[in-house]
């Protein structure tokens, strides 16, 4: 389905966003899409709101039963960047009931459906097929950055030592203060297996990681005057898996408070 709404809406859709292309009809069915922030770290999971507002009489249906079944997609255009690769195959969005009149709202793990590795900026358009018509959202923009580099080490990874696994640390601003990511990458930086976002930072002590031989992961930072982060993941051949944080006092004994707009052990 990626392919075909690729193939299909280039020039058409931009004009249709404009108003200036009759045949997309705009009066049934609004899309809308919003990101969460307007800068990801590379290898970042990238998640978008898609809302769809039903303005026609009928409701708007997905599910198995439904034929011709309404697809929904994105479309990415060029933006100095390489064709946006889709990941795979299948329903993007499943068993939706959209009521005339009504709104609703779905989160959409962007980077799962598309290979958004490469840094730069990304402009993409929501696009639902119904019923012959294609509805077409108004663009959105963020971009995809590196970070900066605070500290590294490779290792292998546990049963496999010619499988090297390079573990970096950068930070980047967002929601109005510096926050830690640890970037993880094979084939000097080619292959990713995520960008964990490990909360804000406070430069005043360099964070720190270590990789035991089995495969654990631990990061220590500082993210506010008295508030220590400690991280754990597991490096697996395949994966890179979160396992838990929790918050302390620089001497290790536990943080005696809930830090700001976090649980007592994050996500």
């Amino acid at each position: 389905m990626g392919k075909k709404i690729a193939r299909r809406i280039g020039i058409p859709a931009l004009l249709a966003v404009l108003g200036i292309y009759p045949d997309v009809g705009y009066a049934q069915l609004l899309v809308q899409l919003q990101t969460k922030y307007s800068e990801y770290v590379q290898f970042e999971p990238v998640h978008v709101s898609l809302t769809l507002e039903n303005e026609g009489p009928r409701p708007f249906v997905i599910a198995r039963d439904i034929h011709p079944l309404p697809e929904v997609g994105f479309v990415f255009e060029p933006q100095g960047l390489n064709e946006v690769r889709r990941l795979r195959e299948g329903l993007i969005l499943k068993n939706v009931y959209l009521l005339s009149g009504k709104k609703e709202t779905h989160d959409i793990p962007l980077s799962a459906w598309y290979d958004l590795s490469g840094m730069g900026m990304y402009l993409v358009r929501g696009v639902v097929q119904w019923e012959g018509r294609e509805y077409v959202s108004p663009p959105l923009v963020f971009h995809v950055v590196r970070g900066i580099p605070l500290t590294s080490m490779t290792r292998a990874v546990p049963g496999f030592p010619e499988q090297l696994r390079t573990y970096q640390l950068r930070y980047w601003r967002r929601e109005g203060g510096e926050h830690l990511f640890l970037c993880v990458t094979e084939n000097d930086g080619k292959t990713g297996f995520g960008a964990f976002a490990l909360g804000p930072l406070v430069r005043v002590h360099l964070p720190t990681i270590q990789v035991d031989a089995d495969g654990m992961v631990r990061v220590r930072h500082q993210r506010s005057a008295t508030c220590y982060a400690h991280t754990e993941l597991r490096s697996l051949k395949e994966t890179v898996q979160y396992v838990q944080q929790t918050f302390h006092l620089e001497n290790g004994q536990p943080y005696p408070l809930v830090p700001h707009g976090e649980e007592k052990t994050a996500r």
